[in-house]
């Protein structure tokens, strides 16, 4: 991904300030119809990005997925499906046992730790944001 940033080489205020001078200035440029307006305009617009620093960013990177799906043993061939008519065939998730409504709280956090490192390894993985 490629982005355009700023880092200012004056402080903000004062780029701000000539800004708002510039504007000023080319505005009455305009008003009293001189010759060159545009001209003078231009040139407080290049002058003033100049001044802002910009910076053209390349970013490089694999992208990690935000949501881990864990799914009872139960419902895999209906995860399955439904990620093939989503356009994603093979998407990866982590599997407990069935069922998990009628768990206890211990029993549920003790389910948790079982797929923990499946959960970590979804989310760490590249390629697995089902793209």
């Amino acid at each position: 991904m490629t982005r355009l940033a700023f880092a200012p080489l004056i402080p903000m205020p004062l780029l701000t300030a000539l800004a708002v001078i510039a504007l000023l200035i080319t505005a009455y440029a305009f008003f009293m119809r001189a010759r060159g307006a545009w001209a003078r305009g231009l040139a407080f617009a290049v002058l003033l990005f100049a001044l802002s620093g910009p910076l053209l960013v390349r970013e490089k990177h694999a992208p990690l997925p935000d949501v881990a799906v864990i799914v009872t043993d139960s419902f895999r061939a209906t995860t399955d499906a439904m990620a093939s008519l989503r356009g994603a065939p093979g998407y990866q998730y982590a599997v407990t046992a069935h069922p998990v409504a009628v768990l206890a709280e211990d029993q549920v956090k003790a389910r948790a730790a079982q797929v923990l490192d499946d959960v970590v390894a979804l989310l760490t993985q590249p390629g697995n944001a089902g793209e």
